[in-house]
């Protein structure tokens, strides 16, 4: 294990991150009505998701 699994693990989660970024800056694309609608029937809308990003963090 050792400092090859601290490295793998470092460089996860920086990939994480970076593909979360990619994610969010991709929001920018999304229109209104598509931001509010939900993804699908009894699910929740994108809004409605990112909004709980907030309450954990």
């Amino acid at each position: 294990m050792g400092e090859n699994h601290l490295t793998l693990n470092r460089e996860s989660i920086i990939d994480h991150y970076e593909h979360s970024i990619e994610w969010v800056q991709s929001l920018m694309e999304v229109t209104d009505e598509e931001w509010r609608r939900a993804i699908a029937d009894g699910k929740w809308s994108i809004a409605e998701i990112t909004r709980t990003f907030r309450s954990v963090g």
